[in-house]
C-alpha cells in the first residue's frame, strides 16, 4: 500500500477506478507491532455506521501531558490498511483534523475524488455535498480524522452513513461525546510480549543485539516511541539493548533526569539519538535543524521549507565559515531520519516531514529564549519563501503550509508581532481567502484583530489590513450586513491616517460602495460610488484603471437603486472608456469543426485526459527537496552529492519595511536576535 495525495478519477467527470484513496496517510512504520495485547482490533470491531475514538490511556496522557505517543495513528493507518487490503472498503478518507479549514478542504478534495462535480460554490458547500454522499452511498467507506485537537472543529462536519465507518485518532476523550454512534478505545504503553516482538522485529538482521531487550523495554516504560527510538539506534549503531541501556544511564545522568517520567524517557531517547544524528556530516547541523523543525506542524512540513534560503541561512550560524546550501540542509534532516528522530515520506510534497509532538516538545525544552526565538524566526522566513504564488498553492501544500504557520504562531506568540505582523500571518490569511475558506478566514482574521489592536494599536496599517481582510470575508460569505459596519471602521481609519485621496482610501470607498449595494442600501452605495468617481478622476485621471473601475461601479449602484436610465448612461461613458484605454474588441474566427484537416491525431470531441487521473493507489508526487540518491553503505548515505547548489546559505537582501503591494506588511527578510 503506498502513498498518494489523492486519487480515483480516471479520466471523465463521473468515471472513477475503485477503490480510492482520498488524503495524504503517513506512512506505516517498517517495524509495526499489531496491538494484540495492549487495545482492541478494531479492523473486526469497527463496524458500519459506528465511530471509533482512539484515546490515549488516562494513567498514559497524565504522563505524557497530553501529548500523545502510545501510537494511536499507527494503528489507524494500519486498521486502513487492513480494510483496505481486504477489500472491505471502496473509500478511504484520511484527514489531519487540526483545524476545520483542514477538515473543509479533506472532504472538498474528496468530492472530486469519488468522481462528483464540483459545485464552485467553495470548499464549505463542496464539503456538505461529499458529507451527503457519504450519507446516501451504498459503497463501503472508513473516513480517519488524525489528531482531533478540538471537538468543536468537527461541530456539522461529523461523517456518517450507514455504510461507513469513522476512525477518529485524539488525546481529547470528550470528542467521542459528539460523534455518531461513538465509541471510545483506550490505547496505552505496549506489554511486555508487544515491546519484545517490536524490538526483536527492529533487530532481526542480529539477534545478538536482543540482549536484554526486556529491561530496555522496561526501563522506557514500554513507550511505542521511545521503543521505536531506541531501536533505530541500535540497528544504526550495531550495539545491544544492554549496551544501549548503559549511554542511556550517563545520557540520563548528564541530563540531570532521576526519575523515568514518560517526557523525560522520551527526552532521553531523542537526546541520545541527536547526540549520534549531529556527528553524522554535515557536522553539527541535525541539532538546529530539529529545533527549526520543532516550531513547524507535527503532522507535516513541506520539504521545500527545510531547503528554503532562510533555513539555509539559520543552519549557517552552526555550519563553521562556509554556508549552508540547500544540499546540506537535505542531507541534516535525512540524518534525524536515519536516527528515528522524524518520519521522511519523499512521495509527499506538502507533508514530507513529520515528527512526534514530544520529540519538538524535548528539543525546544532544550534551547535557551534567544535560541528558541531566531529558530522561529527563521522558520517563519523560510514559512513565506516557500509559500507558492496564490494562482500556484495546491490545496494540499496549503494546507500544509497554513498548519505549520499557525503551530509557529502558537509557539512564538507575540514574537511574530514585534516590532510589526510578520507577513507570513497575513499570507495564511489570504490563502484562506483564496481558497473559498469563508468561514475559517472571518474566525482567522478576526483573532488577528483581537492580537493586533492590544499589540499594535488599533490604528496599525496592519491592524487596518487584518480589519479590511474580515469585512473581505464577511462579504465572500454573504454576510454583508456584519461587513459593513467594518467596512465603514476601515474607511475611517484609513482617511484619518492616510487621507482622503490616498489610493487605499479609494478602494476602502469603493468596497463599502459594492456591501451597501450587496445589502441592498442602493442609496447609500450610489452617494458613496459618485464620491469615488469623483476622487478617481480627480487624482488619478479618468483613463486610469482605478477610474474606469470606479466607474463601473458607480453605474452598478445606479442600477442597484433602480435609476436605471443613470445607469445605461454611465455603463456607456465606462465602455467607451475601457475602448480607449484597451482598444477595440477584436473577434477571433472559431476553432476549426470536427472536419478540419487541422485536427490530426485526435478525434474531434474527445475529451483529454483530466490531470486530476491517478491510479487508486500510485506512488504521489516526489518531494523533490528531500530526495537523496538510493542509499548503498552507510557512511555514504549521509555524504552530500557532489554537486550542491550554490547561494541557500545567503541571506537575502534587504528590503524596505513597506511591502510595494501597499498592504503594509514587511517584504520577507533573514532576522537574527
Amino acid at each position: 500500500m503506498s502513498q498518494v495525495v489523492h486519487g480515483g478519477i480516471t479520466g471523465q467527470l463521473g468515471r472513477v477506478r475503485w477503490p480510492v484513496l482520498s488524503g495524504l496517510m503517513p506512512p506505516l512504520a517498517d517495524s509495526y507491532t499489531p496491538r494484540t495485547e495492549s487495545g482492541p482490533d478494531p479492523a473486526d470491531d469497527l463496524h458500519p455506521g459506528e465511530t471509533v475514538v482512539l484515546v490515549t490511556a488516562d494513567h498514559a496522557a497524565r504522563a505524557l501531558g497530553g501529548m500523545g505517543g502510545t501510537g494511536k495513528t499507527q494503528l489507524a493507518a494500519a486498521i486502513a490498511h487492513t480494510l483496505w487490503s481486504r477489500g472491505a472498503v471502496d473509500l478511504v478518507l484520511w484527514v489531519t483534523a487540526s483545524g476545520r479549514d483542514a477538515v473543509l478542504t479533506g472532504y472538498a478534495q474528496a468530492l472530486g475524488d469519488v468522481g462528483l462535480p464540483d459545485p464552485y460554490e467553495g470548499p464549505e458547500v463542496a464539503a456538505s455535498h461529499f458529507l451527503a454522499w457519504l450519507a446516501e452511498t451504498p459503497r463501503p467507506w472508513l473516513a480517519v480524522l488524525d489528531d482531533l485537537t478540538d471537538p468543536a472543529v468537527l461541530d456539522g462536519l461529523w461523517p456518517w452513513g450507514p455504510n461507513g465507518r469513522v476512525l477518529v485518532t485524539t488525546n481529547r476523550p470528550d470528542a467521542a461525546l459528539r460523534a455518531h454512534s461513538p465509541r471510545a478505545v483506550e490505547l496505552g504503553p505496549f506489554s511486555d510480549r508487544e515491546s519484545l516482538a517490536y524490538l526483536s522485529t527492529k533487530l532481526q538482521a542480529d539477534r545478538d543485539q536482543w540482549t536484554g531487550a526486556l529491561d530496555l523495554a522496561a526501563d522506557l516504560g514500554f513507550l511505542p516511541i521511545a521503543l521505536a527510538q531506541a531501536g533505530t539506534l541500535i540497528a544504526y549503531t550495531g550495539i545491544d539493548c544492554r549496551d544501549y541501556r548503559a549511554q542511556m544511564a550517563e545520557w540520563r545522568q548528564h541530563l540531570g533526569a532521576t526519575n523515568g517520567t514518560p517526557p523525560q524517557v522520551v527526552a532521553g531517547t531523542g537526546g541520545l539519538a541527536l547526540e549520534y544524528a549531529d556527528r553524522l556530516p554535515p557536522a553539527g547541523l541535525a541539532r538546529p535543524m530539529l529545533a527549526l523543525i520543532s516550531m513547524l506542524d507535527p503532522n507535516g512540513i513541506p520539504g521545500a521549507v527545510l531547503t528554503a534560503p532562510a533555513a539555509c541561512a539559520y543552519l549557517s550560524r552552526f555550519g563553521g565559515a562556509a554556508p549552508v546550501d540547500e544540499v546540506q540542509a537535505r542531507t541534516a534532516v535525512h540524518a534525524l531520519g536515519r536516527l528515528g528522530l522524524v518520519t521522511i515520506d519523499t512521495t509527499s510534497a506538502a507533508r514530507t516531514v513529520r515528527v512526534h509532538e514530544l520529540v519538538q516538545a524535548a528539543s525546544r525544552q532544550s534551547l535557551s529564549t534567544a535560541e528558541c526565538d531566531a529558530a522561529a524566526l527563521a522558520a517563519a522566513d523560510a514559512l513565506l519563501q516557500a509559500w507558492p504564488p496564490p494562482q500556484a498553492v495546491p490545496a494540499a501544500s496549503g494546507q500544509a503550509l497554513r498548519d505549520c504557520t499557525a503551530r509557529l504562531h502558537q509557539i512564538a506568540g507575540v514574537l511574530l508581532w514585534n516590532p510589526e505582523c510578520h507577513p507570513v500571518l497575513v499570507r495564511a490569511g489570504q490563502c484562506l481567502d483564496n481558497a473559498g475558506l469563508a468561514g475559517p478566514a472571518i474566525a482567522y482574521w478576526q483573532s488577528m484583530i483581537d492580537i493586533g489592536r492590544p499589540t499594535l494599536g488599533a490604528t496599525h496599517a496592519h491592524t487596518i489590513l487584518a480589519a479590511d481582510r474580515l469585512a473581505a470575508a464577511y462579504d465572500a460569505a454573504g454576510r454583508h450586513l456584519d461587513a459593513i459596519p467594518v467596512h465603514e471602521r476601515v474607511l475611517a481609519e484609513r482617511e484619518r491616517e492616510l487621507g482622503p485621496s490616498h489610493p487605499d482610501t479609494l478602494n476602502a470607498r469603493n468596497s463599502l460602495a459594492r456591501t451597501y449595494r450587496a445589502a441592498g442600501r442602493g442609496g447609500d452605495a450610489v452617494r458613496l460610488a459618485e464620491r469615488a468617481l469623483a476622487d478617481c478622476e480627480r487624482i488619478q485621471g479618468p483613463r486610469h484603471p482605478d477610474s474606469l473601475a470606479a466607474r463601473s461601479e458607480l453605474a452598478q449602484a445606479y442600477l442597484s437603486a433602480g435609476l436605471r436610465d443613470e445607469a445605461i448612461a454611465v455603463f456607456e461613458i465606462a465602455l467607451a472608456g475601457q475602448k480607449q484605454a484597451l482598444g477595440p474588441i477584436i473577434r477571433t474566427p472559431s476553432p476549426p469543426g470536427p472536419t478540419s484537416p487541422t485536427r490530426t491525431g485526435r478525434r474531434a470531441g474527445r475529451r483529454k485526459r483530466s490531470p486530476c487521473s491517478r491510479k487508486p493507489w500510485p506512488t504521489g508526487r516526489r518531494c523533490r527537496a528531500l530526495t537523496t540518491p538510493t542509499p548503498s553503505p552507510r557512511a555514504a548515505t549521509l555524504a552530500p552529492p557532489t554537486a550542491p547548489r550554490a547561494g541557500c546559505g545567503t541571506p537575502s537582501a534587504p528590503t524596505s519595511a513597506r511591502s510595494p503591494t501597499g498592504n503594509g506588511c514587511r517584504a520577507p527578510t533573514t532576522r537574527t536576535r
